[in-house]
């Protein structure tokens, strides 16, 4: 028996669409961990240049990305960052950037756990 100790992700939905191969789901998560800690930086340093529209893009490409791995409470996070930037809402989008990252920490960890399995 699996006993979920952080649960900040939820692998149902790649396990479903990969009839639970291990090999794809690790090359998935391989990819999510090579590409997505990166792209949270520029999100952060765009939004302190307040390049809204690069905000935006960033946070839907990473959105879709933390959902498709379960994590969907950050996902909901990146969605009210994609929507802030609409309305250039420094303050509040760096906030929440700041939320995304700091529960994106658990998530990488937990993904580590995962991929060391």
């Amino acid at each position: 028996m699996e006993i979920e100790i952080n649960n900040t992700i939820d692998l149902s939905y790649l396990e479903a669409t990969f009839s639970g191969n291990k090999e794809i789901i690790n090359k998935v998560l391989q990819s999510f961990m090579k590409n997505t800690p990166e792209l949270l930086i520029e999100l952060n340093d765009r939004a302190i240049n307040n390049d809204w529209e690069n905000v935006k893009m960033i946070a839907h490409k990473i959105k879709s990305s933390f959902n498709t791995i379960g994590a969907k409470r950050i996902g909901d996070i990146l969605l009210k960052i994609e929507l802030a930037s609409n309305d250039s809402d420094s303050s509040n989008v760096l906030l929440l950037i700041s939320e995304a990252n700091s529960l994106s920490e658990s998530v990488f960890e937990e993904i580590k756990e995962k991929l060391s399995e």
